[in-house]
């Protein structure tokens, strides 16, 4: 008679190949498994067969739908669920980390930094759900997972789809209850029908609790008793366990385990606020004197900034001379105006990055770097640009094409309309493309704008690259990839660093975003994390597109100390791509640390 893990293989063939099992939770048994369509590693979780039994998968499936939808760097993201040979599951990434629970076995309590990060990030992905009206129920160290600094909550609605998709007898008839109890809120531990997401914040409270003290408030007391205790005992000051808790973190902490409900934080964006006064990034800590090897760093990485910037000021402002010429096969995406959806204002400048890396390559198009089209943006006085407005702004970036759009946001639908403009014929455009879709198709959308685009004749659309096969399938990695070049151009290398980190723990697989890495980590003097970053880039260097393999080969040219070939690889790009400010700061860098100024 086969076995559970032969039958869930043959169950899952051609889809899902089932590698082992690699952990066990209250409600599903978790396999490390290959996406067989898309190519990557996953986590299969399948409900355990007695509850299985008593929710009932399509009742279940229809429940975790909700989950799908929701779309934040710290929330685990739900791949796919279904059923197949009885078993019901739910397909999730696989997190290049480990859980917080993982962390608290192997060190003990946590730095109170880590603390006051971590909290953070889980408080903001309970404010993004209980927004959308979704409890997570299960707040635990098992159910965080860490990849580098950056928290991820996992299983988000999997309980809420158990307790919806059933009642409470029949779960207790099975012997099964919803949630954890030395975390439960006393509105949960009393069977509170009513309850709301206040309850996760008490059990947010007993997470930061246990990372800083290694124990729950409650703890070493039978299950009944725990219960009992939420719902009548006061608990200890966490400050009375641990006395290096800053007074503000002590007070999120405590106010979060308040019995009255009312008297707890009101929402998760409360406390990120609150403890935003915590967090300093190290990158401001002023490198001790006694280290001259990090203070020789950081002089020379200040030196190189000032070059750089001379360098890509004489660029941009080679740029403004209208004598410079404009080329007729260089394209400038500009920022499309978002409408009617908040939750897609990243895509406005985001869409610079996308559309830019579908177009470049195309026939003999070449894409304007998105940073300068931004920093050229900057200097007019209106930041949303009118056909003229726009005439001008390429002409001084040297693109002899432009294109503007919108995305419009109306309930679950999408329509993205794009303009494409002739700098010499500035009248009307010479291409438009206009795609309806929902936010789940959204990569699909832009690789069909950039074709229909192409289709005025400009260049030939069978060469466009699709955005996916450079980027990635998942719109939560794709967020925390655009979040991350925000900060970057703004100089803010250690937010940026997160970002990045956030991207690549979604998607192992995102090339670009390990690329990006790289760069931001070199900038926030941390050359450990660059190398690794960069490594993960080459694993995957088939998924980038051939603008930013070229810069790959130069920055692991000049990693490699081979600073002859960094040089020649860096002039040849901006050859091609005279506007690519990152080509040109990677040059100077060059220049400065190896050529002529060092002697």
């Amino acid at each position: 008679m086969p076995s559970q893990l032969d039958r869930l293989k043959t169950a899952l063939a051609g889809k899902f190949d089932i590698e082992r099992e690699i952990g066990q939770g209250g409600m599903a048994v978790v396999y490390l498994a290959h996406d067989v369509r898309h190519n990557r590693k996953v986590a299969v979780k399948v409900l355990r067969p007695e509850l299985a039994a008593v929710v009932g998968g399509e009742r279940f499936l229809n429940e975790i739908q909700v989950t799908a939808n929701m779309q934040h760097p710290h929330i685990l993201p739900l791949f796919e669920s279904g059923e197949a040979d009885g078993f019901v599951y739910y397909v999730m990434p696989l997190v290049e980390g480990e859980s917080l629970r993982d962390r608290l076995s192997r060190e003990g309590p946590l730095s109170t930094s880590d603390v006051t990060r971590f909290l953070s990030q889980v408080a903001d992905a309970l404010s993004y759900a209980h927004a959308r009206g979704v409890l997570h129920r299960d707040i635990k160290p098992d159910n965080v997972m860490v990849s580098g600094r950056h928290a991820m909550v996992m299983d988000f609605g999997v309980a809420r789809a158990v307790t919806e998709a059933t009642d409470e007898a029949a779960l207790t008839t099975a012997g099964m209850a919803i949630g954890t109890p030395a975390y439960m809120a006393p509105e949960q531990a009393a069977a509170d029908p009513q309850i709301d997401h206040r309850a996760d914040i008490y059990a947010l409270g007993i997470l930061g609790y246990e990372l800083l003290t290694g124990t729950t408030p409650f703890e070493d007391r039978a299950p009944h008793q725990i219960l009992a205790a939420h719902m009548t005992e006061e608990p200890e000051a966490v400050t009375n366990r641990r006395s290096d808790v800053p007074a503000v973190l002590a007070d999120v902490v405590m106010r979060s385990l308040e019995k009255d409900i009312d008297k707890r934080w009101t929402t998760g964006e409360e406390i990120v606020q609150r403890l935003e006064s915590l967090e300093t990034p190290e990158s401001t800590v002023a490198p001790s004197t006694t280290d001259s090897g990090i203070g020789k760093r950081v002089i020379a990485a200040l030196v190189g900034i000032a070059v750089t910037i001379a360098i890509v000021l004489t660029v941009l402002g080679r740029g403004e001379d209208p004598a410079a010429g404009v080329s007729s096969t260089s394209i400038a995406i500009f920022p499309f105006v978002v409408r009617g959806g908040a939750d897609l204002d990243y895509l406005g400048e985001g869409m610079v990055s996308l559309l830019s890396r579908s177009l470049d390559g195309a026939g003999d198009l070449r894409s304007v770097d998105a940073r300068a089209v931004l920093a050229a943006i900057r200097q007019e006085a209106a930041q949303v640009l009118d056909p003229d407005d726009a005439r001008h702004v390429a002409q001084r970036l040297g693109a002899g094409l432009y294109v503007l759009g919108d995305i419009v946001q109306v309930g679950a639908q999408i329509r993205i309309d794009a303009a494409l403009y002739d700098f010499q014929v500035a009248t009307a455009p010479i291409g438009q493309a206009s795609v309806d879709g929902v936010p789940d198709d959204l990569l699909s959308m832009i690789n069909q704008v950039a074709a229909q685009l192409l289709a005025s004749g400009v260049a030939p659309a069978s060469r466009v690259v699709q955005v996916a096969a450079v980027t990635t399938d998942s719109l939560s990695a794709l967020k925390a990839y655009l979040e991350g070049e925000q900060h970057f151009r703004m100089g803010q290398y250690e937010p940026a660093v997160e970002a990045f980190q956030t991207a690549i723990a979604v998607d192992s697989q995102f090339a670009l975003a390990s690329y990006r890495l790289s760069v931001a980590a070199e900038w926030a003097l941390n050359p450990g994390l660059a190398r690794v970053a960069a490594e993960g880039a080459v694993r995957h260097a088939e998924r980038l597109s051939e603008h930013d393999r070229r810069l790959l080969d130069g920055l692991l040219a000049t990693r490699n100390g081979d600073d002859q070939m960094a040089e020649r690889l860096f002039r040849s790009i901006v050859q091609t791509w005279p506007q690519d400010v990152e080509a040109w700061s990677q040059l100077g860098e060059v220049q400065f640390h190896f050529g002529p100024v060092m002697g």
